[in-house]
This record gives C-alpha cells, structure tokens and sequence, in this order.
C-alpha cells in the first residue's frame, strides 16, 4: 500500500488536472515574458556607439 495505492491499476494517469495547471501556468509565463519585452526598447537608444555597433560585420 505505501508504494503503489489500489485504486491505480496500471500505473498512474495523466489527465487534465495534472497537465492543466502546467500548460497554464507555462501560458502565463509567455504572456508576461512577451509583454515585458513589448514594454521595453530592445535598441539602447542615446548609445554613443549604437551606430558603429549596428554596421559592425563580422
């Protein structure tokens, strides 16, 4: 009984209160990642070098 309960015939069950919270939670997490770097300026604007840097080839 303390390592694998009877009511588990076959071995555990995924189902979607398990994977829910996970996708959600995963789901909320892109939202906010997204919308942080929509509010932020991804070019450092007023760079000294921003100009030298964007026409640097390798």
């Amino acid at each position: 009984m303390l390592i694998e309960p009877a009511l588990m015939e076959g071995g555990p069950q995924l189902g979607l209160w398990e994977i829910g919270p996970l996708i959600g939670s995963l789901c909320f997490f892109l939202w906010l990642t997204l919308r942080a770097l929509g509010d932020a300026a991804l070019v450092p604007i007023g760079d000294p070098h921003l100009e030298e840097s964007m026409n640097h080839h390798c």
